[in-house]
């Protein structure tokens, strides 16, 4: 076991035993209070099949564990390794499929600031805010789109992905257009990107704290951005 990882023994709906980074208290103690006073209400309301979910931005893995008790099929992207080290042993499971890369518009290689985890006074780090940028001298992750996943089916695409999510959605238009998955994007609804969400033939429905709910639209006849 790498020495910046710990097990933590907290149960949450009924799950417990989860491998973490040592020092991360914030991202730990926020990931659970978001799911159990908003999350696990909201996000399955609109909701209507549990053959395929997309997770992008999944850390040390808990809503994929969470999201492996209710869909038949689970793609999960994790670009940084210690939390991807923690996401596979918190799913030990043959329909969670694991992906240790950065959730994109297109396929490459690009940067991603991670956050220190040795640094004192660590117990405010949050683990959740490592950020994919362009720069060369950041450490180097491979970017792949959903699109490329090649899905017979996706029923919910799920993105935290500091920033990333209107990316991560170019890449996913073709997926969107056959599938019409519900979308949940955190930090995603301004008038600019509820537009954009409008243009692909989504609403707006819900908030559940910081995530963004959309479901497509009764009224949409086409996507406007459909290649």
């Amino acid at each position: 076991m790498f020495d910046n990882i710990e097990i933590r023994d907290r149960e949450i709906e009924g799950e417990t035993n989860w491998y973490w980074i040592k020092g991360d208290k914030n991202c730990f103690d926020s990931v659970i209070e978001h799911w159990e006073n908003h999350h696990a209400q909201s996000y399955f309301k609109h909701i209507k099949n549990y053959g395929t979910v997309v997770t992008g931005g999944t850390n040390c893995g808990m809503y994929a564990r969470f999201y492996a008790k209710r869909f038949k099929h689970v793609y999960a992207f994790e670009p940084e390794p210690v939390a991807f080290t923690c996401m596979v042993n918190n799913n030990p499971y043959d329909h969670v499929i694991k992906l240790n890369a950065a959730i994109g518009h297109g396929h490459g290689i690009v940067g991603l600031y991670r956050v220190p985890q040795d640094e004192p006074g660590s117990d405010m780090l949050n683990i959740g805010m490592n950020v994919l940028q362009p720069a060369s001298d950041q450490f180097h992750i491979p970017m792949m789109s959903i699109d490329s996943l090649c899905l017979n089916e996706c029923d919910l695409i799920a993105l935290d992905v500091e920033g990333f999510e209107q990316q991560a959605l170019e890449g996913a238009k073709q997926t969107i257009l056959k599938y019409k998955p519900v979308i949940i994007a955190e930090r995603f609804n301004t008038p600019e990107q509820q537009m954009y969400m409008k243009n692909l033939g989504y609403d707006y429905v819900e908030q559940s704290f910081l995530d963004s709910i959309y479901t497509p639209s009764t009224e949409a006849k086409f996507f406007k951005y459909a290649v």
